[in-house]
């Protein structure tokens, strides 16, 4: 039997990983719903307390070592060997690291309790760095459906749990029972299908060059880091862990579509495109094609989210978690140029320009922050609007330096996105967020919408001939993965 083709081989990866993200996707969405009535807006807010200033030791575990290995046109088993080892002592030293600054974080918000949730958490840090290399390994040898079936039952596991110990009335426990847990079954799975098996680290075997790489992918990343957690930094110490609970779950809402469709098809498209790296019209239509996703499903699921924010909410969280819906349904808007960011993302460091890439997240990721500094005197919802201004100028001056750098045209890719978010994505909320304004009953405002937007974009695939266009090439994308 002949070995299926690049494209094909893309395709059929990336449509199981949708289909077994759809299913992440459930067992998240029903465990954040579950999860919000056991416990309180308080026990998240202590956990992303931490999160926010420690979570930066999971970039420097990886150190950008994963996407050195994915990207190299040839990686050598002692190549990877060496980098296994690195990931593991880098896991170690910010375990250790974070058990010894753990009284500081508590001091710094004033609550004792976070030591034990500091100290705790570290064991993440050891599980994750010897987790990278087989991952990566995963990801190099397109064994797309190992790597999303490991990411399912790690996180049905970890689901299972923080619902045992949120029952038996550990509280903020729970969820940090619930980290631990995925990480470590997610290390075993991966461990398991991976044919990557680790031996002794050896000298003179080309791992600086790695480094190299993976030094600008971890110094873009830590910087990315930052931008992404000073809002919970701010809130948590100006405004405490009730308000920065209810603006965490909210965060947690809007990262469930990032996480479970675009994250996923990074790990297809980073190796893939890598592949394809010095043909450059070749390279101009894949990276086109694997922006429709983003472009079109996930921008849909914010808008339509976004407007739809205060019944879908009020139905799924219940009454202690008023003043949710008006954070979510700001930062679903800056969702929509977050999804849009990943093709920039994607072109950076297939094309080999880690460098450039932290150069613009240096000058870019100041400027985000600064717009969520001045929403903060307004609480959670200041911060959140200052969020979705800054991010729709991080995607859209990101993709022009991005093409301009890799020698990519970005006139199809802006077309693209101003006819999905334009045509499709921007009227489809309107049209739920019009609907709430003129029927009461929520579970009526939730049908009566999505039965809408469904005629809307009916009728716009009859009417608009690009994005028929486009609807075809996803069509004929999802035949290209389903054919034997």
């Amino acid at each position: 039997m002949s070995k299926p083709s690049l494209g094909v081989s893309a395709a059929r990866g990336a449509a199981l990983t949708l289909v077994t993200q759809i299913a992440r996707l459930a067992v998240q969405f029903v465990s954040l719903i579950v999860l919000a009535r056991l416990l309180v807006p308080e026990d998240f807010g202590l956990v992303a307390m931490v999160l926010a200033v420690v979570g930066v030791a999971e970039i420097i575990r990886e150190f950008g070592l994963s996407a050195a290995a994915m990207q190299a046109p040839e990686l050598s088993r002692s190549q990877q060997t060496n980098l296994f080892w690195i990931n593991l002592s880098l896991g170690l030293v910010c375990a250790v690291v974070a058990i010894g600054v753990s009284p500081l974080i508590a001091r710094l918000y004033g609550d004792d309790r976070l030591v034990a949730v500091t100290q705790v958490l570290a064991i993440v840090f050891l599980l994750g760095g010897a987790n990278a290399q087989f991952r990566a390994s995963l990801s190099r040898d397109l064994k797309f459906s190992a790597l999303t079936l490991s990411e399912l039952g790690a996180s049905i596991a970890g689901v299972v749990v923080a619902l045992i110990l949120a029952m038996l009335g550990f509280g903020y426990g729970a969820l940090v029972g619930q980290q631990i847990v995925t990480a470590a079954v997610l290390l075993v799975l991966n461990f398991v299908q991976s044919n990557f098996r680790p031996g002794l680290p050896k000298r003179l075997v080309g791992t600086r060059k790695l480094l190299g790489f993976g030094s600008s992918v971890a110094g873009t990343q830590a910087i990315s880091y930052i931008g992404r957690n000073a809002d919970n930094f701010m809130i948590g110490l100006v405004w405490g862990p009730v308000s920065l609970g209810l603006y965490s779950r909210a965060f947690q809402f809007l990262m469930l579509p990032i996480n479970q469709i675009n994250v996923p098809m990074t790990r297809i498209a980073l190796p893939v495109l890598s592949k394809i790296q010095g043909e450059r019209d070749r390279f101009q239509s894949y990276i086109q094609k694997a922006q429709l996703v983003s472009a079109y499903v996930t921008t849909s699921i914010f808008a339509v989210a976004a407007g739809l924010a205060d019944p879908l909410l009020t139905l799924l969280l219940g009454s202690e978690w008023v003043g949710i819906a008006p954070i979510f349904a700001v930062l679903a808007i800056g969702g929509v140029f977050r999804a849009l960011n990943q093709v920039s993302y994607w072109i950076f460091l297939s094309r080999g320009f880690a460098g450039a890439q932290l150069r613009y997240s240096a000058l870019a990721t100041p400027v985000l922050i600064a717009a969520m500094a001045a929403g903060l005197p307004w609480g959670p919802v200041g911060v959140a609007a200052g969020h979705s201004i800054g991010y729709f100028f991080y995607w859209l001056f990101g993709l022009q330096r991005a093409c301009k750098v890799a020698d990519v045209e970005r006139k199809p890719l802006f077309a693209l996105a101003r006819r999905s978010t334009c045509i499709v994505s921007i009227p489809s909320g309107l049209i739920c967020f019009g609907i709430t304004q003129v029927i009461a009953n929520s579970m009526l405002q939730i049908g009566v919408s999505l039965i809408c937007v469904g005629l809307y974009n009916i009728v716009v695939l009859f009417v608009c001939s690009s994005v028929r266009n486009d609807a075809e090439v996803i069509f004929g994308f999802v035949r290209k993965a389903i054919k034997r």
